[in-house]
């Protein structure tokens, strides 16, 4: 659907120029994103809700891991605009049909985007920020997300609690992160990654952040969880700790 460009503020107009603007889709922060002529794509979102993704895209930008960040504006609601990301999604049919290679490739990018100095990561201590988010969610008395719940084999909040209170003193805070490893969220080239995309909820926090997503979105999308070991092997078997991945599954599956 095409929008009016008028609806935007006049510095996002003077950027638009006379490219026509059309909408894709509302995502799950809430943000309307739309293309701008062939090059660009906008977000937009509440008020200070895309500062984290201008401050993680720009940083993966640095490392020609993600597209760059053109402008970033934050009045009434927040604006970004960057350049589009290059390669297909990892969720095309084109990379599905080749399972095998694409959980490969998943799990290769994904110790690529972990290898990055953490020290100059711009957000900084997301495991702290996800357990009390996680305990603000047991106060609420929430409930379990399924589609997660089901993958992790718990049922109940409190057998969450149960693992995500024995992880505490073992996740850490010392790899940059993309928050959000899922398979919509991957561009690749010829089954090599090449840009992320939907980086708002990066930062520094353990590893196996990452690596529950990337594995749980195989399975969701795959319909299968048979190429977890290709994924993991890509990534460095030794590197792993299959509790903490479980505990990072507890840690995300309160609604």
């Amino acid at each position: 659907m095409r929008i009016d460009k008028k609806i935007f503020p006049s510095e996002i107009q003077k950027i638009i120029g006379n490219s026509a603007v059309e909408s894709d889709d509302v995502g799950r922060s809430g943000a309307l994103v739309a293309f701008i002529g062939d090059g660009l794509v906008l977000k937009k979102a509440e008020k200070g809700k895309l500062k984290n993704a201008n401050l993680m895209q720009s940083f993966f930008h640095k490392h020609d891991l993600a597209p760059e960040v053109i402008h970033y504006s934050s009045d009434d609601s927040d604006y970004l605009i960057s350049a589009r990301a290059e390669g297909t999604s990892a969720i095309a049919p084109e990379n599905l049909r080749h399972p095998a290679y694409l959980a490969g490739a998943l799990g290769e990018f994904l110790l690529r985007i972990h290898s990055l100095p953490a020290d100059d990561c711009p957000v900084q201590n997301l495991t702290d920020n996800l357990y009390r988010e996680f305990d603000g969610a047991l106060k609420r008395n929430e409930g379990v997300y399924g589609h997660i719940s089901d993958y992790i084999h718990i049922r109940t909040a409190q057998e969450a609690k149960k693992f995500a209170d024995g992880a505490r003193a073992y996740l850490k805070n010392d790899t940059v992160l993309h928050g959000d490893y899922c398979l919509p969220n991957i561009m690749l080239c010829g089954m090599t990654g090449k840009h992320i995309i939907d980086v708002g909820e990066g930062g520094t926090g353990d590893r196996h952040f990452d690596l529950f997503w990337g594995l749980w979105s195989l399975s969701y999308n795959l319909k299968t969880d048979v190429y977890r070991s290709e994924f993991i092997n890509a990534y460095g078997k030794s590197r792993i700790d299959d509790a903490l991945i479980h505990a990072c599954g507890c840690l995300c599956a309160l609604i």
